[in-house]
């Protein structure tokens, strides 16, 4: 149980993008706790002793969309600044982060980056090459072998979220593919649960209703 003080704390100061570690005993998430700009960095808090742990200690800029990686001690996270935006491989046991070498302009949008169940490959969305439109892609750690798996050409689309299936096969994502369909002064349009297979790159939109679907998850 999470007793009514750190309920408080985490409810107040604005916890972001909360993970489940795979023994189900800690959360990661960000939090900008002093309120201050560019001050949003990675916590952990353990269930069990009720403790918190931050993990990144920026103060020039925010990370967004930790994830862990569950066959080694460390996690992944976007990193954003006025200037800069990176993905971000964090060793839990030294503290060594790595930046993915995606050889990319610094000003590329790069984030929801999520590891794959067996952590070699990472999933991410970006509007690369031109900084336009945003495409769902898969890329390994060290930044080779990028793939783009969705062909999105319209700056309307937006892609969020997405999901490893258990085999890592299977992408879920969530996608407003309507968007160009609707006029530019009406901002209602709804949002659908997708998924992609990496190795035919065919898609199937699972959702096709009137509301805002989203944060798909596999069970």
């Amino acid at each position: 149980m999470i007793d009514n003080q750190v309920v408080k704390y985490m409810t107040v100061l604005y916890p972001n993008y909360p993970r489940y570690s795979q023994d189900n005993e800690s959360i990661l998430y960000t939090c900008n706790p002093d309120g201050v700009q560019f001050g949003t960095n990675v916590y952990t808090y353990n269930m069990r002793s009720k403790h918190i742990d931050q993990i990144t200690d920026y103060n020039d800029g925010e990370c967004v969309y930790p994830d862990w990686n569950h066959a080694r001690e460390e996690i992944i996270y976007g990193y954003r600044s006025p200037h800069k935006q990176a993905l971000v491989i964090h060793e839990l046991s030294n503290q060594d982060t790595t930046e993915v070498q995606l050889n990319s302009e610094q000003m590329i949008y790069n984030g929801y980056p999520r590891w794959s169940p067996d952590a070699t490959k990472i999933a991410f969305i970006s509007n690369y090459p031109e900084g336009r439109c945003l495409n769902l892609f898969i890329v390994n750690p060290d930044g080779t072998q990028r793939i783009q798996l969705t062909s999105n050409e319209s700056t309307r689309i937006r892609y969020h979220e997405p999901s490893w299936s258990p085999d890592g096969e299977i992408i879920v994502f969530r996608s407003n593919p309507n968007a160009p369909n609707v006029p530019l002064t009406d901002v209602m349009f709804t949002y659908e649960i997708i998924a992609v297979n990496i190795n035919t790159m065919e898609q199937l939109q699972l959702t096709q209703d009137e509301f805002f679907d989203e944060s798909p998850s596999w069970w």
